[in-house]
């Protein structure tokens, strides 16, 4: 959950200059989850061209599918308050667009092996 946002939101961000796009997923994950032992994949590209939150977003980006392994301590310079692990998407989404993904991350959940 965002610091400055009552709603959920997943691991998300930009590409900062010099690094490639699996770069900044994994900083992302980590400045925004405190995830420090991870396996990490593209998922899925998406194009979106929409109004959400009062916001016009067109463009292209990539989602990532992430199995975490060692969740460390959030960044003291993260943008996120708190950190929640849910077996389902939570009802109040910043971006609730990410419900289109998930159904492509759970197909892909249901092929791995994970030990708990």
């Amino acid at each position: 959950m965002h610091k400055q946002r009552n709603t959920w939101e997943h691991p998300s961000g930009w590409i900062e200059n010099g690094e490639t796009p699996m770069e900044a997923a994994k900083r992302e994950l980590f400045e925004e989850t405190g995830a420090v032992k991870f396996d990490i994949e593209p998922l899925c590209d998406y194009y979106i061209d929409a109004e959400l939150n009062g916001y016009h977003y067109k463009g292209n980006g990539q989602v990532y599918f992430a199995v975490i392994h060692t969740l460390g301590d959030l960044p003291d310079y993260s943008e996120m308050g708190k950190i929640g692990l849910f077996d389902s998407l939570p009802d109040n989404l910043t971006y609730p667009i990410i419900r289109e993904f998930f159904p492509i991350a759970l197909e892909k959940r249901a092929g791995l092996k994970c030990s708990e």
